[in-house]
């Protein structure tokens, strides 16, 4: 399963805001910047329920999984109801002990995760910024902020229980009193936790100082001034305004009281946490960052120079475009042609309906349109590319003789499938365009969808053959044999043909019996008379 069973609804959430993107599909992210994430998303850091309950998202995330060779695997078909075509789709988190060897600590675990189409998938993909997860729509950030306070508070309800109603603190402390006694290397890596912990509570306790000191000024004539200062925690119904700024290239929001002043350093300390590792070469892009003004329907936003407003519809209808370009380009950059064959079927389809057209021919006319085509598009192919990019004749002539299987298969089940028995003959022979041929068609009753009973006709070849008795029957079997091998049950009870020459219906009829084309006991025959009066106009015309 790769997950624990009580964390299933969990899991559940975070993969389904991990895939709710094609192009998160793929991507490997940190534990760390995925729970940074969620929680500027969720408000975790200004929920008093939340912190209580969960004391950190890393955590929850990392221990929702159960790892074998340091890799958890969750299918996400059944978990997240996917569709057949998504039915491998899977989330792996992995987990690589890190060892600081400058601080002489004895190593942490650090965890990535990700949704791939498949395990392979996951195999060499790299790590990606945290940003492509920081969004979501308001209905999953609802549903995820109530489950993780639901879970708070099962956390919160199940502590007070174990602790058996003393404080959390004291009973983690006798606890940790009655724990086995640590190794020398155990005891040295809680040194240093505790050493970072104290030198991380130090750091913002002098930043707090700092930050008091800068609002108070030298004189402290400014106390009564920064009282009045309206934040997230306090007078929350005087604050009717929300205030989205941007300083140094980093935004901030800030609900505040219209009526009342901010200090800029207020506005400093609520910016939003960066989603990426700073650096100073990155402090140094925001700085030299200018931003115009833009609309976006009723609201007016900031935007940096380099970049444009795009409504999310907009954006969507050009990555579309967009791909379908890469694609098309895809297919001239080879060696070949790369055309797959659902779409290349079109080509022979079409082809049929040019009687004695050479496969030179077929090649050029594709060439011609794919040029023609780009030419209306502004589409820069050269002329190698679009010769490799063509099919070759060979291809052509492998495609005729596929297509012309495929439909022979498809009319075969369709006879099958309709419990077609019983059917009759139709043959004529001709000459056009230089090409002989010998028209075989089956013709048959069926019920379409609405009920009614129609006429189907199935063309089984036109194959040439001589223009003797025996040879026009002798290709009759072999045909009729072909379509016998896919519906064995297959009766033919009738045949029609031309009344006069060597292949008049009346002279095939018994030699077709005998060869059991036609069935002995129901077959017969009909003459085409018009075709009969026509050649007694013809012969006495002769004289």
């Amino acid at each position: 399963m790769g997950f624990v069973p009580a964390r299933r609804e969990f899991v559940r959430m975070l993969g389904t805001h991990l895939r709710r993107r094609d192009s998160l599909m793929g991507h490997r992210f940190r534990v760390d910047d995925v729970a940074l994430a969620l929680r500027l998303m969720t408000g975790y850091d200004h929920s008093d329920t939340m912190k209580d309950g969960i004391a950190s998202l890393e955590d929850l995330i990392s221990k929702s999984f159960k790892y074998q060779k340091d890799k958890a695997v969750v299918p996400l078909a059944n978990l997240l109801d996917l569709p057949t075509k998504s039915k491998d789709d899977v989330l792996i988190v992995e987990r690589e002990r890190v060892v600081n060897i400058h601080d002489g600590r004895g190593g942490e675990w650090k965890y990535t995760i990700g949704v791939f189409a498949d395990t392979d998938a996951a195999e060499g993909s790299e790590v990606s910024p945290a940003y492509k997860v920081a969004g979501c729509s308001d209905s999953f950030r609802g549903d995820f902020v109530q489950l993780l306070e639901k879970m708070a508070a099962q956390f919160s309800k199940k502590r007070q229980t174990r602790d058996g109603g003393q404080p959390s603190g004291a009973k983690k402390k006798a606890r940790k009193k009655s724990v086995t006694p640590q190794t020398p290397q155990e005891e040295l890596d809680e040194a240093h936790r505790l050493a970072a912990d104290a030198a991380m509570s130090l750091k913002k306790a002098l930043a707090a100082i700092e930050t008091a000191e800068k609002r108070l000024g030298d004189d402290g004539d400014k106390a009564e001034c920064t009282k009045e200062i309206p934040c997230y925690e306090k007078n929350q119904e005087e604050c009717t305004s929300v205030l989205n700024y941007i300083i140094d290239g980093r935004a901030g929001t800030l609900r505040v009281n219209p009526q009342s002043f901010v200090c800029v350093q207020d506005l400093i300390n609520c910016r939003e946490e960066l989603l990426y590792q700073d650096s100073d070469e990155m402090e140094k892009e925001r700085h030299g960052t200018r931003f115009h003004m833009e609309t976006a329907g009723a609201v007016q936003v900031m935007v940096p120079n380099r970049f444009t407003l795009v409504p999310t519809h907009h954006l969507s209808r050009y990555k579309k475009n967009s791909e379908m370009i890469k694609r098309l380009r895809k297919l001239f950059n080879g060696q070949r042609c790369k055309i797959k064959w659902p779409s290349f079927r079109f080509v022979p389809a079409y082809a049929l309906h040019s009687l004695g057209v050479s496969m030179e021919g077929v090649q050029m006319i594709l060439a011609a349109s794919w040029r023609c085509l780009f030419s209306e598009m502004g589409f820069t192919v050269s002329n190698g590319d679009l010769g490799r990019g063509c099919p070759s004749q060979e291809m052509i002539r492998v495609a005729f003789i596929k297509f012309s299987a495929e439909c022979f298969l498809a009319r075969c089940q369709q006879l099958v499938d309709n419990s077609i028995h019983q059917a009759a003959l139709l043959q004529d022979a001709g000459h056009k365009n230089n090409l002989d041929h010998h028209c075989k068609v089956l013709v048959y009753a069926v019920v379409d969808d609405k009920g009614r009973k129609t006429i189907e006709r199935f063309c089984i070849d036109v194959d040439p053959c001589g223009g003797t008795a025996e040879e026009i029957c002798q290709a009759l079997k072999r045909s009729i044999d072909r379509v016998k091998t896919r519906v064995p049950d297959l009766k033919i009870i009738g045949i029609t043909g031309d009344s006069g020459g060597g292949g008049k219906v009346q002279g095939l009829f018994d030699r077709l019996v005998e060869l059991d084309v036609i069935d002995k006991e129901w077959g017969r025959f009909v003459r085409c008379l018009l075709h009969a009066l026509n050649k007694c106009i013809e012969n006495a015309s002769k004289f």
